[in-house]
């Protein structure tokens, strides 16, 4: 994720290495702001990756009224009154929670297939968890307050 609005320079192979993992490459997003979307598309470097590129409102969105959501990959999220609950088929190492800015605000350390996210935790209106996999894939969604 590029909070950037304007697409900061990045050499020739600086995503190279995401075609050598299948899954990953597969799963792989760019999110930017909104606003920018077509300029990050065009830009040097970036241009190479378009087809990768989402504006942050693309994120898939977890409600506070859903019990239990499958999104992209092998996670899924259910949600009660006072959590999230996040799981997936494979290991999880971290979750990172950002807020509506972007802005990193909790690293999670989890070393299973599954973990809670209090809602007390989240920054409203929404927080941003990328939840990455110990095998090296990773998956973003946003988080209701």
């Amino acid at each position: 994720m590029s909070k950037a609005l304007t697409p900061p320079k990045i050499g020739k192979d600086a995503l190279l290495d995401i075609n050598h993992f299948d899954d990953v490459y597969y799963y792989f997003r760019i999110y930017v702001p909104d606003e920018c979307v077509s300029k990050y598309k065009s830009a040097d470097g970036w241009k190479d990756y378009a087809y990768y590129i989402y504006g942050i409102s693309q994120i898939p969105i977890v409600t506070d009224g859903i019990s239990s959501h499958q999104v992209q990959g092998d996670l899924s999220i259910q949600s009660d009154e006072v959590q999230y609950t996040i799981k997936s088929e494979n290991e999880i190492g971290t979750i990172e929670l950002f807020n509506a800015g972007g802005m990193l605000q909790r690293t999670m350390n989890v070393k299973g297939t599954s973990a809670a996210v209090a809602k007390s935790l989240l920054s409203a209106p929404f927080s941003i968890a990328k939840v990455h996999e110990v095998n090296g894939k990773s998956e973003t969604v946003r988080l209701l307050k």
